[in-house]
C-alpha cells in the first residue's frame, strides 16, 4: 500500500464488534471530536507505545457472581428436569433443607 503524505503506511482492517456498544462508542467519539479512525489510531498507538492495554482488562461483579453461581450450581444434585417455577421451588426446598 501507497505510504500517505505522512510517510506512514496504512493498512485497512475488518472487525466484528457489539452493534449497541458501537452505536453508543461512536455517540462518544462523537462528542470529543473524534471519527471512528481518530479513536481506534489512539487505542492502537496506546498500546504500541505501553506494549500494553490502555485499560485492565477483568470480569465486572457480575460477571463475578454469575461465574461463582454456575459452578455452585454444577455441584448441585440434579435429580429430573426442571420446567416451571413452581417445580423449582419445590426441588430448592427439597435440597433445602
Amino acid at each position: 500500500m501507497p505510504a500517505t503524505l505522512d510517510n506512514h503506511k496504512k493498512r485497512r482492517i475488518q472487525v466484528n464488534l457489539d452493534a449497541d456498544a458501537l452505536d453508543d462508542a461512536e455517540r462518544i467519539f462523537k462528542e470529543m471530536g473524534l471519527s471512528n479512525s481518530s479513536a481506534f489510531n489512539m487505542f492502537i498507538k496506546k498500546v504500541q507505545a505501553t506494549n500494553n492495554l490502555p485499560f485492565n482488562p477483568g470480569l465486572t461483579k457480575r460477571q463475578i457472581a454469575s461465574n461463582k453461581l454456575a459452578k455452585a450450581i454444577k455441584t448441585l444434585p440434579v435429580d429430573r428436569t426442571i420446567n416451571t417455577k413452581k417445580e423449582l421451588k419445590e426441588w430448592v426446598e427439597k435440597y433445602d433443607g
